[in-house]
């Protein structure tokens, strides 16, 4: 994403766009500040300013955004439309946490170039309790003060954990560029070698007996102490960059969770709908005993690795636990391309899992509201011992019951 033309000249002047240009075309309740349009309360969770107007962006690929009222758990997003392709929608992400000005490099987004027709700032989320507001925004040519200047909005945007794992550290920040780590320790690197250098050179320069130098001039001794203060300034460049990351992750939690209930911070966490999901099964659709549950997620390769089913399994603790999680695709389960016919490969992995695991009901979901395609229930009803009568079928999720378990009650393995 990062890109330093220092050989190129570029003449396109920065393109000016006011705030009153935009007009909001999404939410459910509109004011106004300085005579430009504010989003108050967004609609469905999106507020929108759009504009229709011809604008040139070729040799301009740095947007500089000024907005007011964002919250540290928005995201925004840039919409365009082109003259070469009207019907096309492009959009990029643009990372931002904190009001007032940023920049954004667009370089390497697909569909920046021609003329655009149409251009769109999308927030998405919550409104705050101040109003968000569109102050400016403005396409800049690419040189070496609006790169750095991107580079910087980079580096000090917040981003929550991706879920990934507890140590997992990227490589990449925010939109893709380098991380300062590396950066940081190649300049620190350089300076302590220059810094070597001109002390050495100084060195030889002023003292032409070597007994004399060695006496008069420690040079190693004060290379060494520069190289430690370059050190220390690159770490505490670093140190205060992470702080600042940990002050936005503190704001950002006090805007999401402060002075709700358990329910409603459950509710308004990443994976609130999975919880509402969870809290639906408890209470409307699975039985009052505690049931030992295999779920078969649509799109999930790696189970032990996916957040959202663990996060169901989490949620339906203690009443009801899943014992396991398979994934299948659109036509049927994931099976090994190997084998050549499903519906036994699916028969004998399930028989596998009631060897050692009990299993009363499957809970099927499906990302698409077909529910649940015919060859996924012909698999299922191959199975021995199910119940092939729909227990609860919902948009996208399906409940099937196992007529008795497979194993004694002794025997199984909890």
């Amino acid at each position: 994403m990062l890109t330093f033309p220092w050989a190129e000249t570029d003449d396109a002047a920065p393109l000016a766009l006011d705030g009153a240009d935009f007009s909001v075309v999404m939410a459910s309740k509109v004011g106004e500040q300085a005579g430009r349009p504010v989003i108050e309360a967004f609609r469905q969770g999106q507020g929108v300013f759009a504009l229709q107007q011809n604008l040139d962006v070729q040799g301009r690929p740095v947007v500089r955004l000024d907005m007011q009222g964002i919250r540290a758990n928005m995201r925004l997003l840039l919409m365009w439309r082109t003259a070469a392709d009207p019907a096309q929608e492009y959009a990029a992400r643009l990372f931002r946490s904190e009001d007032g000005v940023s920049w954004h490099d667009l370089g390497d987004a697909e569909g920046w170039e021609g003329t655009l027709t149409d251009l769109a700032v999308v927030a998405l989320g919550r409104a705050g309790d101040r109003p968000l507001a569109l102050r400016s925004v403005t396409l800049q040519p690419s040189r070496p003060t609006t790169q750095f200047a991107s580079l910087w909005t980079a580096w000090t945007t917040y981003q929550p954990w991706t879920q990934s794992t507890i140590n997992y550290l990227r490589h990449e920040v925010a939109d893709g560029s380098p991380s300062p780590l590396p950066l940081v320790a190649l300049c620190c690197g350089v300076a302590i070698l220059f810094g070597g250098f001109l002390w050495w050179l100084v060195s030889r320069l002023s003292f032409r007996n070597t007994a004399v130098l060695a006496r008069e001039f420690p040079w190693r001794r004060r290379w060494l102490q520069s190289a430690v203060v370059v050190a220390l300034v690159g770490w505490l460049f670093l140190d205060g960059l992470w702080l600042q990351q940990m002050l936005s992750a503190n704001r950002s939690a006090w805007e999401r969770f402060s002075g709700k209930s358990t329910d409603e911070r459950f509710l308004a966490d990443w994976d609130g709908a999975v919880y509402r999901l969870a809290q639906h099964l408890k209470g409307s659709v699975l039985p009052e005993e505690r049931q030992h549950i295999l779920l078969l997620e649509e799109g999930v390769i790696r189970a032990h690795r996916e957040p959202h089913p663990l996060r169901l399994r989490y949620h339906l603790l203690p009443e009801h636990h899943i014992t396991a999680i398979v994934g299948f695709n659109g036509d049927g389960l994931l099976v090994a391309p190997d084998v050549e016919d499903p519906d036994e490969a699916l028969e004998k992995r399930i028989e596998g899992l009631q060897d050692n695991t009990r299993i009363d009901l499957i809970l099927v979901r499906r990302r698409s509201p077909e529910g649940v395609s015919h060859q996924t229930q012909r698999q299922l009803g191959l199975l021995p011992g199910l119940d092939t009568r729909v227990v609860y079928r919902a948009r996208n999720l399906t409940l099937y019951q196992l007529l008795a378990p497979r194993i004694p009650e002794e025997q199984v393995r909890d």
